[in-house]
């Protein structure tokens, strides 16, 4: 996120104020969270929920979203920021084999790819913030580069055992595409164009690949050989890293991160592959035809099957978030309808989202009660902000 482009087209006035208001009422929020540990997981109540540990990817996502902030002009955001780095250089790092715990409670745990491409976001984040920031890229884009990316496949592997043995015998959309924006981070702060090309690589994968074989549907699961598994955790549907069927939030963040993609290859003088402005408006096209209110009951739901039956019926606040991004994308490239819908969600999202109490509602049911079956608490700014920054114009 480092482009000023101004508020998304179609906003009226009163609701880039709003999004003003927003930004630091959820700040507000997230400040919450600190404690000796790094950043805490908070519930519904602004507290932090002392049984849920200290996962990684909390203190990972906090960073980058005080990094942005700091960026922005929020006076405290500075510190907070700073607070994460430390915890991320002193707290997580597993001294014994090299990168990151992905719990502080359970140090044996596996080291996963997702939660090592929010290391690396964060720190792409804070690389310019004094030595520390510089440490902690270096030592991100390392563990990224040397233990998760293979190069003959064009993507990372999924997950291993605290001691790099044991590599699963699985690939995963998701943890891909969150490195397609770590990557897209890390290039902007070194201007290495091997981290355009490597994201360039998975989402020629997943996307040009898999979705468009899929009829614009992204097919999150695959074995070792990339083979996809559509009926991958059927019996689990509600799993919140590794749900099973087509998930419309998804196609919304790949349209953002396909839209960044372009304008990265375009900003350093490399031919953007028309497929991926293309590939976006497919995304989007087909995540709104068959997410919206599939169910008659306003909003997008959580996931569909692979005949765009409702399989999930919650709406979740990260994909209605990154609809919110995909819109200010899509719009600023003048695709038709996306500024009305952009509106649109944004109006779902203070009715129904935006919780008076603090932060937004994580997860709502289909008829708009807060639930929490897939995603218990509010511990997470990480989707929201991003929206709520990217629609007043930083990309």
């Amino acid at each position: 996120m480092t482009t000023p482009l101004g508020p998304a087209p179609g906003l009226p006035d009163a609701r880039v104020r709003w999004l003003r208001a927003e930004e630091q009422r959820l700040l507000d929020w997230g400040a919450r969270a600190v404690d000796d540990l790094g950043f805490g997981y908070l519930d519904s109540t602004g507290r932090i929920d002392e049984t849920a540990g200290h996962p990684l990817l909390v203190t990972a996502r906090m960073t980058y979203v005080f990094a942005i902030a700091a960026r922005r002009g929020r006076s405290d955001a500075a510190g907070l920021r700073d607070h994460g780095v430390r915890a991320l250089l002193d707290r997580f790092p597993d001294r014994e084999h090299g990168g990151w715990v992905s719990q502080l409670e359970r140090p044996l745990g596996r080291k996963s790819g997702y939660d090592h491409a929010f290391v690396l976001l964060a720190a792409a984040a804070v690389r310019d913030a004094g030595t520390e920031g510089a440490a902690l890229f270096d030592a991100a884009a390392a563990i990224v580069q040397e233990r998760f990316w293979r190069a003959d496949e064009g993507a990372i592997a999924d997950s291993f055992a605290a001691d790099w043995s044991d590599p699963e015998p699985y690939r995963g959309a998701n943890a891909n595409m969150h490195l397609v924006e770590a990557f897209l981070a890390a290039w902007a702060a070194t201007a290495d164009a091997d981290w355009l090309r490597k994201a360039g690589r998975i989402a020629e994968r997943l996307i040009h690949g898999a979705a468009r074989s899929h009829g614009w549907r992204i097919p999150e699961h695959f074995d070792e050989h990339w083979r996809p598994l559509l009926r991958y955790n059927a019996d689990r549907p509600e799993d919140q890293f590794r749900p099973y069927g087509y998930l419309v939030g998804h196609s919304f963040e790949w349209a953002r991160l396909l839209v960044q993609l372009s304008d990265a290859f375009s900003s350093c003088g490399r031919e953007s592959p028309r497929w991926l402005g293309d590939a976006a408006t497919a995304l989007w096209e087909r995540a709104l035809e068959v997410g919206w209110s599939p169910d008659s009951r306003a909003g997008f739901v959580y996931s569909l099957d692979w005949e765009d039956r409702v399989v999930v019926d919650a709406r979740l606040h990260w994909v209605v978030s990154e609809a919110a991004g995909a819109a200010a994308a899509l719009a600023r490239r003048g695709v038709p309808g996306a500024a009305v819908w952009g509106e649109r969600i944004w109006a779902d999202i203070e009715s129904r989202f935006a919780d008076p109490a603090g932060s937004w509602h994580h997860e709502l049911d289909a008829a708009g009660r807060p639930s929490a079956r897939v995603w218990p608490g509010k511990p997470d700014l990480y989707h929201a902000y991003q929206a709520v920054v990217s629609a007043q114009g930083e990309a």
